[in-house]
């Protein structure tokens, strides 16, 4: 089968996610059509990701005769569904390939998240019970 690179280029005019063989001959292989960038394989299935304005694009793929061939993307996100979609910077598929983590510009504040770590050790010194 081989491995497979993925990479942004503006040779088109515009930031475009192509996939082409690592080592040996093949051609590259434009996977997005309206722009894209963050490119990312599905840890399981025949899954790519990737970034266009602003949104992640999921497209299927299959390896056939040493050829990369990849279906029209669509959003991973539905517009219906209760999530940003039309700002992520970055994504990175979980290991399941089920959820992405994704990045966001930064916003302004709307709550403050405070991470705590060895918490119950700081509420047993706090009540003399170490």
């Amino acid at each position: 089968m081989g491995f497979w690179l993925a990479y942004r280029s503006d040779r088109s005019g515009m930031k475009e996610v192509y996939v082409q063989p690592l080592h040996g001959p093949g051609l590259a292989v434009r996977v997005s059509r309206q722009g894209g960038t963050n490119a990312a394989w599905s840890p399981v299935g025949r899954e790519f990701f990737y970034v266009a304005d602003g949104r992640a694009m999921v497209a299927a793929y299959r390896i056939s005769s040493g050829t990369f061939e990849a279906e029209p993307a669509v959003p991973f996100v539905h517009e219906e569904d209760d999530a940003p979609t039309k700002s992520i910077l970055f994504l990175e598929p979980d290991s399941d390939g089920q959820r992405l983590l994704v990045v966001l510009p930064e916003q302004e504040p709307r709550a403050r998240i405070t991470v705590v770590t060895n918490g119950f050790d700081e509420l047993r010194s706090s009540f003399g019970q170490e």
